[in-house]
């Protein structure tokens, strides 16, 4: 039956990987640990301990004991890998949760902005009313300051009108005297 776990430095399986554990392995369903067993095994080899039973892998017996001859002396492999394993996983999540600040920060620069262009927009909007409302105060006053000129000028006509003829009235009063003189 396969579970998740990886095969140790002594021949044993440790939680992280889809495989078949040795036989043997102190770990494994045979050695009757179940899940308490694998899990032991995160800490340490299971079968690190001289005289463990159950020779895994490649470990021989000590001829005649039955017992399983020493691991290699050192740190075990697969603990150093899986231990690199979670350190990579540390910085890769650090990594991820720094991209979502980063994120959610140039979201909140977005927003901003997009509030700055409504803001705009409403300015904008506004005064192109207010223009339009002056533009036509401006249409209105300059109709009528056309219509007050048409009136000046009509008004100006007439006076010139009269003044010319009252001109031509002061002409001939002039020379009516001077007729007036003359036959007297």
């Amino acid at each position: 039956m396969p579970t998740t776990a990886t095969e140790c430095c002594c021949g044993g399986s440790v939680p992280g990987a889809a495989q078949e554990p040795s036989p043997g392995c102190p770990a494994g369903p045979d050695a009757g640990g179940g899940a308490g067993a694998a899990e032991s095994v995160i800490g340490e080899c299971p079968a690190a301990a001289p005289g463990a039973p159950g020779c895994p892998g490649e470990q021989p017996q000590v001829p005649g004991s039955g017992l399983c001859s020493p691991p290699p002396a050192g740190p075990c492999p697969q603990r150093q890998e899986l231990e690199a394993k979670k350190e990579q996983l540390g910085r890769d999540r650090q990594r991820l949760d720094e991209a979502w600040q980063e994120m959610r920060l140039e979201k909140e620069k977005v927003i901003g902005a997009v509030q700055r262009v409504r803001k705009q927009q409403e300015m904008i909007r506004s005064t192109k009313e207010l223009l339009a409302q002056k533009h036509a105060e401006g249409e209105r006053a300059l109709g009528e300051a056309r219509r007050m000129q048409s009136e000046f000028w009509d008004k100006l006509q007439v006076l010139q009108q009269q003044e010319e003829q009252l001109k031509q009235q002061e002409e001939q009063l002039r020379q009516e005297q001077e007729q007036l003189k003359q036959q007297e």
